[in-house]
């Protein structure tokens, strides 16, 4: 007899430590301090309706920082999407793609082909086209095509792999940034997020 659990995870209402900036590896140490997982891209795409107003803020006031970090492949335009990378408090979730390069492109067209399973795989959603649009949307209360995507070049791939996901309020817009090479350029907030197991069925 076997027990599968169920994963509860629940972001913080504020941000944390009062506001402060951090890299995004400073607040994995944060987080695992705290033993909370840093939120991730794919806790802003599923985030309640009552805390989305409070994400908007954030984003307005810094760049928010998540916990999903893309590791570009320096040859081709192959890469991983890891959620809660770094953490010892949740199993990071690491997925192999291919990322395509976005500099400001809308996110209608970003989200066909290669792109939507990259949108797909960075919110960890199998929502269409149609309804991920939407949704990021309502997030951002902004026009579909004032939703950008942003990921770096090849060149830019070989001169830093690795790069922090992070969500951004620019000049009217609302980015969706997979650019920012983790280890300087992108500071901001960022929110924890506790994480609970709960017995969902018992199998034989």
């Amino acid at each position: 007899m076997t027990t599968s659990q169920k994963i509860t995870r629940v972001i913080d209402p504020t941000p944390a430590d009062s506001g402060r900036a951090r890299t995004q590896n400073g607040w994995i140490d944060y987080h695992n301090k705290e033993r909370k997982a840093t939120m991730s891209a794919s806790d802003v795409y599923s985030a309640p309706d009552s805390i989305l107003r409070s994400l908007r803020e954030d984003c307005k006031k810094s760049w928010l920082v998540t916990g999903t970090r893309i590791s570009y492949n320096p040859a081709d335009l192959s890469a991983k999407i890891i959620h809660d990378f770094g953490s010892t408090v949740v199993k990071p979730k690491e997925t192999s793609l291919v990322v395509p390069v976005y500099r400001d492109e809308q996110v209608t067209k970003a989200a066909e082909g290669e792109g939507l399973i990259y949108l797909q795989t960075l919110f960890d959603t199998e929502d269409n086209a149609s309804s991920l649009i939407g949704r990021l949307e309502r997030i951002s209360e902004k026009e579909a095509k004032d939703i950008r995507i942003w990921t770096p070049d090849q060149d830019s791939r070989r001169e830093y792999s690795e790069r922090a996901v992070g969500f951004g309020c620019i000049d009217g817009r609302f980015l969706v940034d997979g650019y920012s090479w983790f280890g300087g350029i992108i500071v901001g907030q960022a929110r924890g997020v506790s994480v609970k197991s709960a017995d969902k069925e018992k199998t034989k």
